[in-house]
Formats: C-alpha cells, structure tokens, sequence
C-alpha cells in the first residue's frame, strides 16, 4: 500500500471518528479551530465533506 493510500484511509478513520464524537479541527488560514455539531451542524457538515472528498483523492488518484 502507497503512503498516499495509507493517509486517505487515515483521513477516513478521522472522518468516522469526527463525524460519531461530534466535533472536527478545522484549518482556517494561520490558525484553526474546532467546530462542533451541536452548534454549526452546516458547517460541520462542509468540512466532513471536505474531508472525505480530500480522502476519496488521497486513496484513488494518487
């Protein structure tokens, strides 16, 4: 297994694991910060998303 398919399934299990405890570190420019579902579920949403499109490109096209 290729390292880049190694850090897509890497970035799923953080996925699945954000996405059951409710909150995911989001990097925004310098800094970043934590979103919780319980208060910004669109935007938690859109990072997951982000994510897991971030992981299908890591396991499949590199």
């Amino acid at each position: 297994m290729s390292g880049y398919k190694l850090l897509g399934v890497l970035v799923f299990i953080y996925i699945a694991y954000s996405a059951y405890i409710g909150e995911v570190y989001a990097k925004d420019k310098t800094s970043g910060r934590t979103i919780f579902r319980s208060e910004e579920k669109g935007y938690f949403w859109a990072v997951i998303s982000c994510y897991f499109v971030l992981s299908l490109a890591l396991f499949f096209i590199f």
